[in-house]
């Protein structure tokens, strides 16, 4: 029997759910884990570019990456796991080619753009073996054959694919796991070691998937993939769901429960068997992010009250029912209607998510959106701008309209687009949505008389064209995390941020004080001659909720250049 192998998973900023059942799974088998949070607080768009490329930045993040090299090369690992979506896919080769070099270890990548574009990613040399699909079985198996494949056997395994003399090895997509009762619950332990604060909210899904095909979502490329295994929506039973809450309740006594589906509760008969059991056996508020049409139904939205719930996050992107139709949007203009009056009704904490930059939409189609949140008044709406990833159907509706060309292909599924879908995207016409951007976030703190005469008047929504993201963005919601109690995610967000200041300090803490007892920077292992001073690049910026497609956050890159050798 193979002997147990040392699995470091390489991941930044925040809690990553997926990471955590990997981890789960393979430490379950009895592997060793280690986890290396890598904090980068300065990439988030919340904070100033001038902040981002200070001097102090660099030497801070310098002393961070030389303390991580060290705890990475003294646990050895014998596999290096990097989770990877396409913001993040240059930082993760440019890290994984630095850490190869110091450690001699073999290096995977999985993750959404890793499946939408094995082709492209099997040709990266930083990269050894590319898993698809989901990976906690597949993991399982390249680690009981590791040894073998580094001697030279091949690997035939379901979703792992590798490069060897010049050929790619294919083994097909992967799956979607169907038996997600049958899994461990995710190592938070892993996580919450490095930021405690995380414990506060306890985040969870109740399923894998999504019922739909949104063309600006990963889903839209999954679900035709792995459609032909089973189902693509997949659910956890009540059962399960609520045994993993109880023993994270006595665990970790978290303030509140966040459900991060991809659309909570798409089953009217599973949500009302669980809001009875939650509110019985967990009873700790929770928040969920889910579509209008699960809300569509009064006695859904009453049910999950009484059970607890406090916060949702509900996707729309637009009004305009013919806009809906070219991007595959699932509700109708009733549907949005028959869920903001419940949510009202019931006092419900929500947030709309609304899409600037969809190939087609005019400035009337703002003016409706604004008209039409205005008449409900939602507590939040978040902006989001389209942004273009690898594969995506809607790619072929800009295409058609001229807003990308052949040659943008390549950049988009090499992870160099670097727009923000925070603040411009890459909508052509970014200044004309300007003002609509700003109204947007400012929604709930105007007077609803105000808003109609500017609808009525739409010149003068060019009056609040403000080309500041901290202005338009970042102060209504900081306004909202202060004075609202329910807005809970708000203030989670500070806490990390935080909690990662923290985190950096005691990193730099340890490195000072191996520098001042002059220990030595980390040699090569494993046969490696020491690696010449390579980056290790600052990573995309992240944002508070980046597991859903309705709800990511992204910022500028940094320019600083920070050496991962003494």
């Amino acid at each position: 029997m193979p002997s147990p192998k040392r699995v470091t998973f390489i991941y930044r900023n925040y809690e990553g759910l997926g990471v955590g059942y990997l981890a789960s799974y393979v430490r379950s088998l009895g592997h060793q884990v280690q986890l290396v949070l890598y904090p980068d607080p300065w990439s988030d768009t919340y904070v100033k570019q001038k902040d981002k490329d200070s001097p102090m930045t660099g030497r801070l993040q310098s002393r961070v990456n030389r303390q991580l090299l060290r705890e990475i090369v003294d646990f050895r690992p014998d596999l290096l796991c990097f989770s990877t979506v396409t913001d993040d896919y240059r930082w993760c080769s440019e890290t994984a080619l630095t850490l190869k070099a110091a450690t001699g270890a073999v290096t995977v990548f999985g993750g959404v753009h890793v499946t939408s574009v094995p082709e492209r990613v099997a040709l990266n040399p930083a990269v050894d073996l590319l898993a698809l699909g989901e990976g906690e079985r597949a993991l399982a198996q390249v680690l009981e054959q590791l040894d073998d494949w580094k001697a030279g056997a091949d690997l035939k395994i379901a979703g792992i694919w590798y490069r060897r003399d010049g050929e790619i090895h294919q083994n097909g997509k992967g799956e979607a796991i169907q038996d997600l009762d049958n899994l461990p619950f995710p190592a938070k332990d892993l996580f919450y070691q490095r930021l405690p604060g995380l414990a506060r909210t306890y985040t969870a899904t109740t399923s894998r998937g999504c019922p739909y095909q949104c063309t600006y979502c990963y889903n839209a490329v999954m679900l035709p993939i792995y459609r032909s295994q089973g189902k693509w929506l997949r659910q956890r039973s009540v059962d399960n769901v609520i045994e993993e809450l109880t023993w994270a309740k006595k665990t970790y006594g978290p303030r509140h429960f966040l459900f991060m589906d991809d659309v909570f509760a798409s089953s009217k008969k599973w949500v009302e068997e669980f809001a009875q059991r939650y509110k019985r056996e967990v009873d700790v508020p929770f928040a969920l992010i889910t579509e209008a049409v699960v809300l569509n139904k009064e006695e859904t939205v009453r049910c999950l009250k009484e059970a607890g719930l406090v916060n949702v996050q509900v996707g729309v992107q637009t009004v305009n029912e013919e806009s809906k139709k070219s991007i595959d949007r699932p509700e109708s203009r009733q549907q949005l209607h028959n869920a903001f009056t419940f949510m009202n009704k019931y006092k419900v904490h929500y947030q709309v998510d609304h899409m600037l930059g969809i190939p087609g939409e005019t400035d009337a189609d703002q003016r409706l959106a604004l008209e039409f949140y205005n008449e409900y008044r939602p507590d939040i709406v978040s902006v989001f701008w389209l942004k273009y990833y690898p594969k995506l159907p809607i790619i072929d509706l800009a295409m058609e309209k001229g807003i990308l060309k052949a040659e943008d292909l390549e950049d988009i599924e090499e992870g160099r687009n670097e727009a923000s879908y925070l603040f411009g995207g890459n909508a052509p016409e970014f200044k004309k949505w300007l003002g609509y951007n700003f109204l947007f976030g400012w929604l709930n703190f105007l007077p609803r008389r105000f808003v109609d005469g500017l609808v009525k008047n739409p010149p003068r929504v060019d009056w609040f064209a403000w080309e500041s993201f901290f202005f338009a963005a970042s102060l209504p919601r900081l306004l909202s995390t202060i004075f609202r109690r329910p807005d809970f995610r708000g203030r989670d967000h500070i806490r990390r941020m935080v909690g990662q200041v923290f985190y950096i300090a005691r990193l730099v803490a340890r490195d000072w004080r191996r520098e001042r007892t002059s220990v030595q920077a980390p040699q090569a292992t494993n046969g490696f001659a020491r690696p010449e001073p390579r980056p290790w690049p600052v990573p995309a910026a992240d944002g508070p909720d980046t597991a859903h497609p309705d709800r990511v956050v992204v910022g500028r890159r940094s320019g600083g250049k920070i050496t991962a050798s003494r």
